[in-house]
């Protein structure tokens, strides 16, 4: 009788742990964009890209050339920002004239500060660019030529115009504060930009910054005269047709900058760096509709859960998420990882799900458990069909029972007494989508509806349907 009576007790335990399970955190990715909405309602939405320090980020000031209310400019402080200009190629401008203006106020000696960048478009060889070498302005053509008109600007208080009027295949004509300074002869062409980034603030790349600020970026088809130039600082001069670009820096707030001529968007660097790494929104999914993330080598996305609603500790929960894996640059790949942005003992703790694509086994893995070691409970191999298609991951940690079970596509795949516990993070709370916090283990493929619950869901409860099959093609008979 008792052992009936043990077995029934274990059994009401199994059966009662999916009870009363709550979704913690839910990332449906149907929502195209930076952020990454979590649809649980508890507020934990992401953004594609890494985490990064926005400390050096340009910031929007009162401080403007006409000092009228509302008029901004922007603090470099030690970022740039970046746009880019692919699709249109608005300021490809090999073999065409064009005026390029700009204010600048000077805050910090130049002097002993070599090549700063204030306005690059395209990279080191190709393309145009404005920038100092010291305190000396120069205009360059990359891979051609620098010219330096012997404009020295100091931190002087004041803001100052510059304009420079190229002339393709005959020189640049340069004005300081509306007046013209110098006609520099330069018959060598412009070598065409093989990347129409625009860098303003610093040179390509983000690297030396200006120490300064900057407003009223303008480019005009054409050679402008002295009277059609933006240089009188309490009057803006307003936008033509023959406007290429002109960023007014008038937000009041970052990290997006409009081209209120053209239509460009510009970033804050850390921005423009996260959209660098993020993966892209798809429209095949593993219903049929919404969209999913693919993941290209350094692709990411993160989640911060500043609560740490996800910090288990003495706790049963289950993890899912949908896969189709590409093909892998390492064998083993995390497709999400729980934890901080260090290694141990920071940061030390966290779970996660990781794809053996070689040999097609799952692991669950509990980091720095073992004195700083990561233990991973893994199926056997083959448990994941590595066949191109879509597949269901869900990954349960039974802490009332000691177990760890492993579903693929709503099937139990293994399962492992567990009895080890799990450590929490520490400091930094983070979900890393498609890879380790820096970048290692990097997943290649498409992701779709990352899922965290409480409880131990059994597989009646999971996040599981048969995938919708695409057809391309009917053939009557």
């Amino acid at each position: 009788m008792k052992r009936i009576l043990c077995i029934s007790i274990s059994l009401i335990v199994l059966m009662a742990s999916g009870a009363g399970a709550q979704t913690l955190g839910f990332w449906e990715f149907d929502t195209p964009g930076s952020v990454l909405l979590d649809s649980s309602g508890n507020g934990m939405d992401g953004k594609v890209g890494f985490a990064v320090s926005t400390e050096t980020d340009p910031v929007p000031v009162s401080d403007s050339p006409s000092g009228a209310a509302g008029d901004l400019a922007l603090d470099i402080v030690g970022g740039p920002v970046v746009a880019d200009d692919s699709a249109e190629t608005l300021l490809d401008l090999a073999g065409q004239n064009f005026t390029a203006e700009l204010w600048l106020k000077i805050d910090e000696d130049l002097n002993g500060l070599s090549w700063l960048g204030t306005i690059y478009y395209g990279r080191h060889g190709t393309g145009w660019g404005i920038g100092f070498q010291n305190d000396s302005v120069k205009f360059t053509l990359f891979g051609v030529v620098d010219m330096f008109p012997q404009i020295h600007l100091s931190p002087d208080g004041n803001w100052h115009h510059l304009g420079f009027l190229y002339e393709a295949g005959a020189g640049v004509t340069f004005y300081l504060d509306g007046e013209e300074f110098t006609y520099m002869a330069e018959t060598r062409a412009m070598i065409q930009t093989n990347t129409n980034i625009l860098w303003l603030g610093t040179e390509d790349g983000a690297s030396r910054p200006l120490p300064g600020k900057i407003d009223r970026f303008r480019v005009t088809s054409g050679l402008l005269d002295p009277s059609q130039l933006d240089s009188d600082a309490a009057n803006p001069k307003p936008v033509t047709a023959d406007t290429i670009v002109y960023f007014p820096f008038d937000e009041e707030s970052g990290p997006e900058y409009t081209d209120t001529a053209g239509g460009l968007i510009a970033y804050a660097g850390t921005v423009w760096f996260a959209l660098m790494q993020a993966p892209d929104y798809i429209e095949d999914t593993p219903s049929g509709s919404g969209y999913a993330l693919e993941f290209a080598q350094g692709d990411h996305a993160i989640v911060n859960d500043p609560n740490e609603t996800l910090n288990f500790q003495d706790q049963s929960f289950t993890t899912e998420i949908w896969a189709k894996p590409g093909a892998f640059a390492e064998d083993s790949a995390i497709l999400f990882r729980y934890g901080g942005s260090q290694t141990a003992p920071t940061d030390s703790g966290g779970y996660g799900i990781t794809l053996n694509r070689a040999t097609g086994a799952v692991s669950m893995t509990f980091y720095q458990i073992d004195n700083g070691t990561d233990v991973s409970v893994t199926t056997p191999d083959g448990a994941f069909p590595v066949d191109g298609e879509w597949h269901h991951i869900a990954a349960v940690y039974d802490e009332d029972n000691f177990l760890v079970q492993i579903y693929i596509d709503g099937a139990l795949a293994y399962e492992e007494e567990y009895a080890l516990g799990i450590l929490t993070a520490k400091d930094t709370y983070l979900i890393h989508i498609g890879g380790e916090w820096d970048g290692r283990s990097a997943y290649i493929g498409s992701l779709d509806r990352l899922r965290i619950s409480s409880g131990a869901l059994t597989a009646d409860q999971l996040d599981y349907e048969e995938p919708v099959v695409a057809i391309v093609d009917w053939e009557l008979f």
